[in-house]
């Protein structure tokens, strides 16, 4: 599974068809593969290919992977500041949250372990900020977060001791890589990206 993402992913040096870009949301996990083509996918082979979508105001190339005809992951990724400001951008207008950020040097934040520490919210948003200035102030430059939505967030804080990914593997999050100037946002559900984990 992860050599068929990479392999698509080394298609976004290929510049793609002409086309109208669609908005993130006109690609929803779990639509058919043949719905994505009408919306303007094309595909490469078997497995998925590739669109532009627009995401926080940036058009972004974007690769598609399908299982059983149904779409699994949405993989965009883009190099420069504008790419970066995007992702954040669009995120925030999507109300997800971070749940989860590891720098390269093992820093990380936790909120599921927080929250299941006992913390309440405004003191995990504390310590979510204090990693940020520590981030911002020693200029990391590769990270990786774990975004969810709202209502996702609510369910995982009322976990005791459970792991989020077996209690709701259908649970929609994004994860985002960034390495230098360059961003991947891989949206996908927890078990879909445990099967990336498993099967390297």
């Amino acid at each position: 599974m992860k050599k068929v993402i990479l392999s698509l992913a080394f298609l976004f040096i290929i510049n793609s068809t002409a086309m109208a870009a669609r908005q993130l949301s006109d690609f929803p996990l779990g639509m058919s593969r043949a719905e994505a083509i009408s919306k303007g996918l094309v595909m490469r082979d078997q497995h998925g290919g590739l669109a532009d979508v627009i995401f926080g105001g940036k058009e972004w190339p974007a690769a598609l992977v399908f299982e059983d005809e149904k779409l699994i992951y949405l993989i965009l990724n883009g190099s420069g500041d504008e790419y970066l400001s995007a992702a954040d951008d669009g995120l925030w207008q999507l109300g997800w949250l971070v749940i989860y950020a590891a720098t390269d040097n093992n820093l990380t934040f936790d909120a599921v372990k927080l929250a299941a520490s006992g913390m309440d919210e405004i003191a995990i948003g504390e310590e979510y900020e204090n990693f940020q200035q520590i981030v911002q102030s020693q200029n990391f430059k590769d990270s990786v977060s774990v975004y969810v939505s709202e209502r996702v967030w609510i369910a995982f804080r009322e976990l005791r001791g459970e792991n989020p990914v077996d209690k709701y593997p259908d649970a929609t999050i994004c994860n985002v890589t960034v390495n230098k100037n360059e961003a991947t946002l891989v949206f996908s559900t927890f078990g879909y990206m445990n099967k990336i984990r498993q099967n390297p």
